[in-house]
């Protein structure tokens, strides 16, 4: 089984595999899929949070690994905040890059003179 998530703010599902198709619902950032099926350019996904079943663009499709996937079901904490702490992402910084931990201390040093 292949696993997603949404980095959008909003992604539009469909109830067919057609951009003309019906939208059904959104998903929204932070929100996990699982993907049941593929065509050439989209995925039958069952929305984690409520297994709504739907139709998602191929373009708007995020992996996301199984381990991380698993970590964010059983954990209660932001999906967000796990999945960067699982992948390790590098946000860029104004001047540089930085590793994701990092940021946040940086910001805070920067804006509290």
């Amino acid at each position: 089984m292949t696993y997603g998530i949404c980095l959008l703010s909003v992604v539009s599902c469909r109830k067919e595999a057609s951009n003309t198709s019906e939208l059904v619902t959104q998903l929204l950032f932070g929100e996990t899929y699982e993907i049941a099926e593929e065509t050439e350019e989209w995925f039958k996904i069952v929305v984690t949070y409520d297994n709504y079943v739907c139709w998602l663009n191929k373009k708007q499709h995020n992996p996301l690994a199984k381990y991380a996937f698993e970590k964010i079901q059983k954990s209660k904490q932001n999906a967000m905040a796990i999945w960067f702490r699982l992948s390790r992402i590098k946000i860029k910084h104004q001047y540089s890059y930085h590793h994701w931990s990092q940021f946040a201390f940086i910001k805070r040093q920067r804006y509290s003179s």
